[in-house]
């Protein structure tokens, strides 16, 4: 074997070995090259999500901190929305049947939604998972500083709050690690798996 076709061996396998090494510190799914996947967080990028105290929907109080120690996932709806919150607690659903181990939290961002109200949302949709709310704006809030996901007053009187429809992927440390379209069966796929491998 000549020298060249030695040192063409020689970068080869020291590729190899790097590629190795990088997939092994990325605990999150892989996006494929040239699509638009989800966005995922490492190191750095990630943060942590600010101390909070709401209600669930039987009246209990749950903090932050009780959620420690377990990944999760978090998504933003209101209990009258007339337009995408419905859809997202189907995905809501569907990732649980796919990972039925997974914790979910479903945040309302409208003030107005008791417990109660949480409790009857729940009910509709066969949810199973945690339901948390605040007073006027304390979740919206959250929502705009803690999860950096936009959220406003809507001028139609039909559809008044404004909100994203991702679904976040949060870490066992609270700390957001990713952002997922629940519109899209590959994002779906992509929580599913980074949800188990943290």
């Amino acid at each position: 074997m000549n020298r060249a076709a030695v040192m063409a061996a020689v970068v080869l396998v020291a590729g190899g070995a790097a590629l190795v090494a990088v997939r092994r510190s990325r605990p999150l799914a892989e996006v494929p090259p040239g699509s638009s996947g989800p966005r995922l967080l490492e190191g750095a990028e990630a943060w942590t999500v600010p101390d909070f105290t709401l209600k669930d929907d039987a009246g209990r109080s749950v903090r932050r901190a009780d959620l420690a120690g377990k990944p999760w996932v978090a998504a933003f709806i209101y209990a009258s929305c007339p337009g995408q919150c419905p859809m997202m607690t189907a995905k809501m659903k569907a990732l649980r049947a796919r990972l039925p181990e997974a914790f979910l939290v479903s945040f309302s961002v409208d003030g107005a939604d008791t417990p109660e109200k949480l409790a009857a949302y729940k009910k509709t949709y066969g949810a199973d998972w945690l339901f948390l709310t605040g007073g006027s704006g304390v979740v919206a809030a959250l929502c705009k500083d803690g999860f950096k996901l936009a959220v406003a007053d809507g001028l139609d009187p039909k559809d008044p709050i404004i909100h994203s429809d991702k679904l976040v992927l949060v870490d066992r440390d609270s700390r957001v690690r990713g952002f997922f379209d629940p519109s899209d069966a590959s994002h779906l796929v992509a929580l599913a798996a980074s949800l188990k491998s943290l």
